[in-house]
């Protein structure tokens, strides 16, 4: 029940206690951009942009190791059954690969400008949205093997469904989403609205979410119809994500930080009169 923030102009990491709210401060590398955990191990990663790392924090102790990647290091993304980690590294247009264990390192040359990468838990494979080529990177996790997917225009954000094995591209300039056949890495594009620039999947309904900065509006992909909708929500959504429920939730519930939220109660009216008719004898007709 933990919370790691990425402070960037304060160069470190904030954790915060879900129990009690209390917070510990860890000191990172310069510019850290994007934290990933490793829920098995307790391992958190965080890129580290403007010093070319990432450093790696024990979730128990706050004991943390830096690891040099390559120039620029913007995301970051684990696989738990494999305990790899993914960084992308912006300017240098490849992705360090460091071994979970004894913190080995490789690299794997992909598309230029990588900006964000997902993981595919169960096929193993690793999709990284290339901004500047306007391609999506997809490495084979088992032996680092490298295969490019035109996309749209800047590829900014990426997810993926592990139910259906989609992956979704939301591109930045060309106001579109790249849907990607993970078993046959076919792809179409699917209008979104201006300038997405966050995804968020729900595995369970097969539903895909886009943030849309510049028209202020979510796009809602509805994976077994194909049909999209709209949401209109605050100005210049930056960020979207998906909350997973165990059955806890029900319509009407309110989700808070700190002290319960209170509400007025809600008023009770009479119940209507309402009269059951029951047929006696079913085998009778009306002619």
């Amino acid at each position: 029940n933990k919370i790691y923030v990425a402070n960037r102009e304060s160069n470190d990491v904030t954790v915060i206690d879900g129990a009690v709210n209390a917070t510990t401060s860890v000191a990172v590398g310069t510019d850290p951009r994007h934290v990933a955990i490793n829920v098995v191990t307790n391992k958190i990663y965080v890129a580290n942009s403007d010093n070319s790392s990432v450093t790696i924090i024990d979730g128990s102790s706050l004991a943390k190791v830096t690891i040099p990647t390559g120039t620029e290091p913007r995301s970051v993304a684990v696989n738990p059954l494999t305990n790899r980690i993914y960084v992308g590294n912006a300017s240098s247009s490849n992705v360090t690969v460091i071994g979970g264990s004894d913190y080995t390192t490789s690299t794997v040359t992909v598309g230029s400008g990588p900006n964000d990468i997902a993981v595919n838990l169960i096929t193993n494979k690793i999709y990284v949205a290339n901004f500047t080529t306007n391609d999506v990177t997809v490495i084979n996790g088992s032996d680092n093997s490298a295969t490019t997917l035109a996309a749209g225009a800047r590829p900014y954000a990426i997810g993926v469904d592990p139910v259906t094995n989609k992956v979704y591209c939301a591109n930045n300039l060309s106001n579109n989403v790249t849907v990607i056949d993970g078993t046959y890495n076919m792809t179409a594009n699917v209008t979104a609205g201006n300038t997405p620039r966050a995804v968020a999947i729900n595995p369970v309904t097969n539903k895909t979410y886009f943030a849309n900065y510049q028209s202020h509006n979510v796009t809602v992909i509805d994976d077994p119809t194909g049909t999209t909708a709209t949401v209109p929500t605050g100005a210049w959504p930056g960020d979207i994500v998906g909350l997973y429920d165990p059955g806890a939730l029900r319509i009407g519930d309110s989700l808070y930080v700190g002290d319960p939220v209170n509400y007025q109660g809600i008023p009770r009216f009479a119940p209507e009169f309402f009269a059951r008719v029951r047929l006696k004898d079913p085998l009778r007709r009306k002619h």
